[in-house]
Formats: structure tokens, C-alpha cells, sequence
């Protein structure tokens, strides 16, 4: 599991679960040209997240959420938006180092541009 979703995974979208608050620079990755939008998570649990996202944006009923720390990505699925958050659940997870499919590829390549680098800030 990896960084990110052991932060995520320990709030909620379920109010049964206990949340805690975070601030994770994750990328939405969507459509068929893979048209990114970077948000952060601000509390998550093992079934889903909390997304600050711009309040003007339409997201779509399904997307990529890319951890920038990690390589891998989420399979989202938009359950509820109010204003700028946005309220997601985890369907799938994809680790990105085995690339072997063309999505997989291609969301690879997005994770390497956006992926922070060590000495870089």
C-alpha cells in the first residue's frame, strides 16, 4: 500500500469511520485525453476521499486520482460536490511501475512530470 493511501485511507467519506484531516497534492487524470487537474485530499478513508477542488470545475463520474509520491493511481468515482470539495470513492488501484498496458502507460507518463523531485522545489 502506499504512502498516500495509507494517509487517505485513514479518514473517511463514510461518517461511521473516524476521519483525520490531511493535505495531499493528488492529480485528477481524465478522459480520453488525459486531461489533468491537480486538488488536494483533505481527509480519506480505505473506501474513498475528500477533495479540495476549484468550485467552477466539472468533474467527471469517473477519473484517475494520481499520487504524486507514489506511483500509483486511484480508479475514483464521484459520489457528491458542494463548492470546492468533492467527495470520491475507490473502485480499483493501479501501480504505475508495471506499466504494461496503454493507460497505464500514458498515466505514467503524467505521474512522472508531476511527481515532486528530491533537491527540486
Amino acid at each position: 500500500m502506499s504512502a498516500l493511501a495509507s494517509q487517505i485511507r485513514d479518514d473517511v467519506l463514510d461518517a461511521r469511520t473516524p476521519r483525520q484531516r490531511s493535505f495531499i497534492g493528488v492529480t485528477i487524470v481524465h478522459g480520453p485525453d488525459m486531461m489533468t487537474l491537480d486538488c488536494v485530499v483533505r481527509d480519506a478513508s480505505d473506501t474513498g476521499a475528500k477533495l479540495s477542488v476549484p468550485p467552477l470545475t466539472v468533474l467527471p463520474e469517473r477519473f484517475w486520482l494520481l499520487d504524486r509520491r507514489q506511483a500509483v493511481a486511484y480508479d475514483a468515482r464521484l459520489v457528491w460536490r458542494r463548492g470546492d470539495f468533492a467527495g470520491v470513492e475507490f473502485v480499483g488501484e493501479r501501480a504505475l511501475d508495471e506499466a504494461r498496458d496503454h493507460e497505464t502507460r500514458m498515466l505514467r507518463r503524467i505521474w512522472i512530470e508531476k511527481a515532486p523531485r528530491a533537491g527540486i522545489d
